[in-house]
């Protein structure tokens, strides 16, 4: 199903996939940790929101805090979707960015060099093919 860029983003937000990287591409297979996207009638993504109630893609799942608020909730074709999508645009970047983004990923207080030469993180190199 085509989706505009916006109704895209509400969609990977909801789940928490908007930021998934290639080295996390397996989430996509598993349940997400949420699905939920909070808002009301006066912001720019209620148009987004109504448009893909009308496509089957969420759904209304509770009322927010005023009468003008709510939550909605992403629905299985919306997640297949979201799903499809995602399977098609995460790539893997070139050899060196691979290693980068792997080495940020880390979050260790060592230097992108002396990773690259620490043995300790030679396993976790060689389970994302970056060695």
């Amino acid at each position: 199903m085509e989706l505009k860029k916006e109704e895209l983003h509400i969609v990977l937000h909801s789940l928490g996939w908007s930021h998934i990287r290639w080295y996390e591409k397996e989430k996509i297979n598993e349940k997400s940790y949420r699905n939920y996207f909070y808002t009301n009638k006066d912001t720019v993504d209620y148009p987004f929101i109504e448009s893909l109630i009308d496509k089957g893609i969420m759904s209304i799942s509770g009322k927010g805090w005023d009468s003008d608020s709510a939550y909605f909730s992403v629905t299985d074709k919306g997640i297949s979707c979201a799903r499809e999508h995602l399977k098609g645009t995460i790539k893997r970047p070139s050899r060196s960015k691979a290693r980068y983004q792997l080495y940020l990923h880390c979050e260790c207080d060592e230097s992108f060099g002396e990773w690259l030469k620490n043995s300790y993180w030679d396993d976790y190199r060689k389970r994302y093919g970056v060695s």
